[in-house]
Parts: C-alpha cells; sequence; structure tokens
C-alpha cells in the first residue's frame, strides 16, 4: 500500500476525530441558522481526492464568532445572497497547512 493510501487514511481518521466538536458545534450554530455541517471532496493535480468535513456559514459567522482571517479574506454580501459566480471557501489554518504546504499563492484561487 502506497504513500497516497496512508495520507487517505490519516486524513480519514482526522476527519472522524473531528466530527463530535464540529457536530456540537453544528447544533448551536444551526439552531441561529448560521451553519450546518457538509462534506465535499477536494481533488487536484498530483494530489490524492480527499473528503473535507466543514460548515456551510453565513457571511456574518466569522464575526459572530470574533474571529477574523489572517490571510485573505471573509465572505461577501453578494456571496451570501447566492449571487457569486464561484463557491467561496475559508480555510482553517491546520488545513491549509496540510494540504496546500502553507503556501500563500493558494489564496484567492479556486480550490482543485
Amino acid at each position: 500500500m502506497g504513500d497516497g493510501f496512508e495520507r487517505r487514511h490519516q486524513a480519514r481518521r482526522a476527519v472522524r476525530a473531528e466530527l463530535p466538536r464540529l457536530e456540537g458545534a453544528e447544533s448551536i450554530l444551526r439552531r441561529d441558522g448560521a451553519a450546518r455541517v457538509g462534506t465535499g471532496t477536494v481533488t487536484g493535480e498530483g494530489s490524492e481526492p480527499e473528503q473535507v468535513t466543514g460548515l456551510r456559514v453565513t457571511t456574518n459567522f466569522l464575526s459572530m464568532l470574533g474571529a477574523r482571517t489572517v490571510l485573505g479574506r471573509g465572505f461577501t454580501a453578494v456571496e451570501g445572497a447566492g449571487q457569486a459566480r464561484y463557491p467561496v471557501a475559508v480555510l482553517a489554518n491546520g488545513y491549509w497547512k496540510r494540504r496546500f504546504g502553507s503556501d500563500p499563492r493558494i489564496i484567492a484561487e479556486p480550490l482543485p
């Protein structure tokens, strides 16, 4: 079994470990209509497809938490109104480091 298998296996374990925390947060945030847990697959040249778990959130989600982006930006009103041309993602720092090697060029680029 190659290195790609092990990376996928580690990613699955990481997602499973995070699910209880995300689901607990979801129940609170869903009550307020701010977020819900969702899954998707990130693909790209030279990398294995990866199933990811994340939150689908309202545009004011980060400000509700008192959080801010370190690089890049948050969401715009147009994106929140469903009028954006493409979906937008704000990456967690750990995911950005692990999946993209902290590459700042990924900021403001489409996810593969």
